[in-house]
């Protein structure tokens, strides 16, 4: 069943633009952040998989993340706010 579900919510998800702009926002975000980090600290022994890193680049998609969960969340609202309204 949950299955049946994540297949479903990727497969409709993916049809919208919005999806694949947030999707090409993800990877530029990543791969901006770590560029950034390899600028910002002073030591050219920084590894890609270094704390530091990692850290960044998931503070960013974090806020990336909750705007994509809004949306999603707002559109199930609104949908089932019209439902409830229309019955």
């Amino acid at each position: 069943m949950l299955f049946k579900i994540i297949k479903f919510e990727v497969l409709a998800r993916f049809k919208i633009l919005m999806s694949a702009l947030l999707l090409l926002l993800i990877a530029f975000q990543a791969i901006w952040f770590t560029q950034g980090c390899f600028e910002y600290f002073a030591n050219d022994s920084t590894m890609m998989n270094g704390s530091a890193v990692f850290y960044r680049n998931f503070a960013g998609g974090r806020i990336i993340m909750t705007m994509i969960i809004a949306i999603i969340t707002g559109t199930v609202l609104y949908k089932n706010i019209q439902w409830i309204l229309k019955h």
